[in-house]
C-alpha cells in the first residue's frame, strides 16, 4: 500500500510539471485519498491486536518484577530466620541460669548475701530472665506461625 502510494504521488508530480490543468491530476488526487483512507482503516483494524500485544507485554514485565520481589523477600527472610536463630542459640538457657542461682554459694555473712549479691537479687534476675525468654519464644512462635 505505501508503495502504491508513493506511485501515485509521484504520477501526480509528473501530471503537475506536464499538464497541471488536465483531469488526471484530480482522478490521482482521488486515488491517493482512497488509498488514505485504506491506510486509515487498516491502521484501526491493527489497533487491537497492538493494544492486546502491548498489554501483554506489560503483564509479562509486572510478572517478572514480582517474582524478582517474591525472590529478594524470601531471601530477606532466610537472613532474619538465621540471624534469629544465631542469637537465640547465643542466649543462655533460663533453667540453667536458675538452677546455677539457686546453687548454694559461699555466705559472707548472716545476712544472705553470697559474694555481694543477695539471694532475692538472684531470684529477682533469673525471673527477669525467664520473662524475657518467654517474650522470645512467642515472638519466634509468631514468626514461625506467619511463615
Amino acid at each position: 500500500m505505501n508503495h502504491s502510494l508513493l506511485a501515485n504521488f509521484l504520477d501526480l508530480l509528473d501530471i503537475l510539471v506536464k499538464a497541471p490543468d488536465s483531469e488526471k491530476r484530480i482522478e490521482k488526487i482521488e486515488d491517493i485519498k482512497l488509498l488514505f483512507i485504506n491506510m486509515h482503516h487498516l491502521i484501526n483494524e491493527y489497533r487491537q491486536h497492538q493494544a492486546r500485544e502491548t498489554i501483554r507485554v506489560m503483564m509479562a514485565v509486572q510478572k517478572k518484577q514480582r517474582i524478582e520481589i517474591a525472590e529478594r523477600f524470601q531471601r530477606q527472610l532466610e537472613k532474619v530466620t538465621d540471624t534469629l536463630q544465631t542469637h537465640l542459640s547465643s542466649i543462655p538457657d533460663a533453667q540453667s541460669l536458675i538452677e546455677a542461682n539457686q546453687e548454694p554459694q559461699a555466705m559472707d555473712d548472716d545476712s544472705g548475701k553470697t559474694n555481694g549479691t543477695s539471694i532475692g537479687e538472684l531470684k529477682t534476675l533469673s525471673l527477669e530472665l525467664s520473662n524475657m525468654d518467654e517474650l522470645m519464644c512467642e515472638i519466634v512462635d509468631s514468626l514461625d506461625s506467619s511463615a
